[in-house]
């Protein structure tokens, strides 16, 4: 997929900055480029291309319908939940299986739990746990094949030496056989995943456990993390294992879960973090996630986990450390019947826009190549300071759709609560729904309620003993949030808030209507795609102040020695604003933003557009609302408008 970035500004302000540079206007931006006399202003623009035919419905109705909040953890009530996953049977709707850590004040003790649903959401019951340690953290759980269910936990023992648990049940999570001990003498683990290989191929009902890893040298020198994997072959009574990947010290290993493709290729997706870059609340290193520190990547073992490729890059990383769970990410595959089958899907919490919001990239080939970082989050202007956005969790349904959920702070002031909220994609992630909340109620911070209080006491050098009491409930909730959806299509988001005084776990089943197609309408799904044809030209562009209008004309040029015939359409994938709220304002669908469409197919001269030919020109025109404060300094940082668009029209036959 091919991009063209275009920058149009004022004479006074930016061609100072490219004539500085040794630049004339006309050489950085070609014929794109005029001054203007209309008020200052950079207007950025970010055009992508495609095809069509000739009747075109330009989109469909659509709708997030959010049912009541479900309290999940009531069977214990007296425990601070932190840290959720969630997995849905495949074959069964009415299944789902939840696992949390929780905390008793009144033991002093963490523990690892699970609850299942037998009625798809509207009850729960208590499972299983891992309590027999000292301590107990970061559960996995997951549905197999044949009514069997998985559950792990890392357990820590009065020595200090860890073992990594895994649970099966047989009858789907009611009941559940003792665990098998992963890790004998091996090196401590940190954030493991469990996963089983649904996919009907030659490794069907093979169980995988992946996590991080500390390695040493033979002389008991620590020598940096490592990505582990194990693998079973019997359905979970025995496992074998790991093969190791090793990452570039001191960098360390945040862990996504895994998914199974199709034809059995398993894919891990891990956040690479430089250590020498991270910023905390201590405010060592860089306070803000504005700048890269990492880098996500993928892993895959399409031999059934008997080796593991190199990594490939799917995004920088401008991971914010100091809420800690902003930095773990999530995938989802598609394993639906949809034209997007087995494309990929990560998301994570990116500061690079000033403050931590929702970034999502695809691939549509396996892994192989990722799409552009694309914003989900849809609170407000992109650029500068606000609420932070963390915790986003990924998963499509059946039908193709794509489903996002997040910890939201929009309507939380203080930004250390949150409100849960969640967005749909009908078209393979290329365009988002507006987010709606799920959660009836926020999470808070109230410094004059009671907390719960962890104690921990280290004996240090010469017999001395240190006493720490620290608050256990974690502001973030934790380093993950579940998300799945059930076998009929439905999504349930998987959630810990405190509205009855402690930390419980709560869902809500989420129904997304409309049909799954590619460029979001029928018409559009079947067109070619000739990104590589086409240019957009712009000129004439201009702010009218008193209406805080942007209006700019546009016109398409064949570049290529094809001829594209009738219709040809502009569809907008994204639209933000670095100044204030953007909307688009004459769109010939009457959407203002992503999935809004203009039609250029009245600006062709004929009825094709010939090699070299341009279209006659139409204007776009955009809205702006609530603009920010212009700060001194910031002249780089005063886009009024940053579309990501894609050209759609069709390859002409020639006449026989």
């Amino acid at each position: 997929m091919r991009y063209f970035r275009v920058l149009i500004t004022s004479c006074s302000l930016f061609s100072t900055l490219i004539e500085g540079a040794g630049l004339s206007p006309h050489a950085a931006f070609g014929r794109s480029f005029r001054c203007s006399r209309k008020p200052k202003l950079i207007v950025l623009l970010l055009f992508s291309l495609l095809q069509l035919s000739t009747q075109i419905s330009f989109g469909q109705q659509s709708e997030i319908i959010v049912g009541p909040n479900v309290r999940v953890s009531k069977a214990r009530g007296d425990l601070e939940h932190n840290e959720v996953l969630l997995a849905a049977d495949p074959s069964d709707p009415t299944r789902l299986l939840g696992c949390s850590m929780g905390f008793s004040s009144q033991l002093n003790k963490l523990i690892s739990l699970a609850y299942v649903s037998i009625d798809g959401g509207k009850s729960w019951e208590f499972a299983v746990s891992n309590d027999t340690g000292i301590l107990s953290g970061d559960p996995s759980c997951t549905f197999g094949t044949r009514d069997s269910a998985y559950f792990s936990a890392i357990e820590r023992n009065e020595t200090g030496s860890q073992e990594l648990m895994v649970y099966r049940s047989r009858d789907g999570g009611k009941t559940w056989s003792p665990p098998v001990k992963m890790l004998g003498s091996a090196p401590l683990v940190d954030r493991p995943y469990v996963i089983v290989d649904h996919s009907g191929g030659r490794y069907q009902r093979r169980v995988y456990v992946h996590g991080q890893i500390q390695q040493q040298t033979v002389d008991g020198e620590n020598i940096g993390r490592s990505i582990a994997l194990w693998r079973s072959l019997d359905g979970g009574a025995t496992y074998e294992g790991p093969i190791v990947r090793s990452g570039v010290r001191p960098n360390v290993f945040h862990l996504a879960n895994s998914v199974v493709l199709s034809d059995g290729t398993l894919v891990c997706l891990i956040a690479e973090l430089d250590l020498q870059k991270r910023n905390d609340a201590y405010g060592r290193q860089y306070r803000k996630a504005d700048l890269q520190n990492g880098i996500l990547k993928i892993i895959i073992s399409d031999d059934g986990g008997e080796s593991l490729s190199p990594a490939v890059k799917v995004a920088d990383m401008f991971a914010d450390w100091r809420s800690g769970a902003s930095t773990i990410p999530s995938l989802a595959a598609d394993h639906g019947i949809s034209e997007f089958k087995d494309r990929l899907y990560a998301v994570w919490a990116d500061g690079r826009y000033g403050r931590t919001q929702i970034l999502i990239s695809y691939s549509p080939d396996k892994g192989r190549t990722w799409s552009k970082p694309q914003l989900v989050s849809d609170d407000q202007p992109t650029m500068g300071d606000g609420p932070d956005n963390f915790m986003p969790v990924v998963a499509t349904n059946v039908n193709g759709v794509v489903g996002v959920m997040w910890y939201d702070r929009r309507e939380i002031h203080d930004n250390f609560g949150y409100y849960v909220r969640f967005a749909a994609s009908l078209d393979g992630g290329d365009t988002w729904l507006p987010s709606v909340r799920v959660s009836e109620a926020p999470k808070t911070l109230d410094r004059k309620e009671g907390w719960p209080v962890r104690a921990r006491v280290l004996r240090g050098g010469s017999g001395l003993f240190s006493i720490i009491l620290s608050k256990y409930e974690w502001v973030s909730g934790g380093h993950t949030a579940g998300l799945a959806a059930d076998s009929n299509g439905v999504f349930h988001p998987f959630w810990v808030d405190n509205r009855t005084g402690v930390s419980q776990i709560w869902t809500a089943p989420v129904v997304v209507s409309g049909a799954v197609t590619r460029n979001g309408s029928a018409d559009l799904a079947r067109l070619e795609d000739i990104s590589g044809s086409v240019s957009v030209e712009l000129t004439n562009c201009g702010y009218e102040g008193a209406k805080k209008l942007v209006s700019c004309n546009a016109r398409l040029k064949n570049t290529s020695k094809e001829t594209f015939g009738r219709p040809l359409v502009l569809r907008v994938l994204a639209l933000r604003s670095e100044l204030g709220e953007s909307k688009i304002a004459n769109a010939d669908n009457l959407q203002t933003g992503a999935g809004a469409v203009w039609d250029f197919t009245k600006q062709l001269k004929a009825e094709s557009l010939e090699p070299n030919e341009t279209s006659d020109i139409r204007q776009l025109r955009f809205q702006i609302s609530n603009p920010r404060p212009i700060r001194q300094g910031n002249y780089f940082k005063f886009s009024l408008v940053e579309i990501e668009a894609r050209v759609l029209g069709h390859k002409k036959k020639a006449a026989q």
